[in-house]
């Protein structure tokens, strides 16, 4: 699985697991005009989606490329105070799931790759809060302005609550079969890490803990076919 992240200079890298090596895909410096910022990859590793920043005026864009640097173009861009963080694609690779922000408001946007047309799903409040897309593309696991672990379709229909008696659950990603997403909940008192059972975008089941002792400072960095978890400890 390829993971990507920003290093101290703002450069977007790729980091190869299988082979543990991490590769500067777009050259960055915050010391300079723009710097970067947060990172998706393709379901198929061969694309990077980010953010970029400007001095001074605040302007962000929002930015493909290919896995080996190549084909870097924009594909939406904002004015003033502004900034826009990928989250995740799209099975097809057709949309990106992003928050878009202008002026302190927020929304968990589709954002079309090809024409860079943006669809507003929910206001949400931003930051470092995850958002992903279910394998099959159908549904989107999100954290609400009440700080709720939501569920809805990717066209926006359909939210509702996925773990409503734990309103301090932060999502870690799907399960790679769809049938389920990753919560780091206090659901026992300290924090684990659980799998909450989904079918059709619904909580089906009762949560199950996969991992206790899990420091609540537990960021997910990404989640491979064969279900291996890869996370960051602050």
């Amino acid at each position: 699985v390829a993971l990507s992240y920003y290093d101290e200079g703002g450069s977007q890298v790729l980091y190869d697991t299988a082979i543990g090596q991490e590769k500067i895909v777009v050259k960055m410096d915050w010391n300079g005009y723009e710097y970067g910022g947060g990172s998706a990859v393709s379901r198929d590793g061969k694309w990077m989606a980010f953010g970029t920043y400007r001095f001074g005026s605040m302007d962000a864009e929002l930015r493909v490329v290919r896995s080996d640097g190549s084909g870097m173009r924009t594909i939406h861009k904002l004015a003033g105070k502004s900034e826009i963080v990928p989250k995740d694609w799209t099975p097809d690779n057709q949309q990106l799931l992003a928050d878009v922000s202008h002026e302190a408001t927020t929304y968990l946007c589709l954002v079309n790759v090809a024409n860079g047309a943006v669809k507003r799903l929910k206001q949400v409040s931003g930051g470092d809060r995850q958002a992903w897309i279910s394998p099959d593309g159908a549904s989107v696991v999100y954290v609400a302005l009440d700080g709720k672990v939501r569920v809805m379709a990717l066209d926006g229909s359909g939210d509702q609550a996925l773990f409503p008696d734990e309103p301090v659950a932060r999502p870690m990603g799907w399960a790679p079969d769809g049938k389920g997403v990753l919560v780091l909940s206090k659901k026992t008192g300290e924090p684990g890490l659980w799998l909450v059972p989904v079918t059709n975008g619904k909580a089906s089941g009762e949560p199950r803990l996969l991992r206790a002792g899990m420091p609540a400072t537990t960021w997910p960095a990404g989640l491979s076919s064969d279900g291996r978890f890869y996370f960051v400890e602050e």
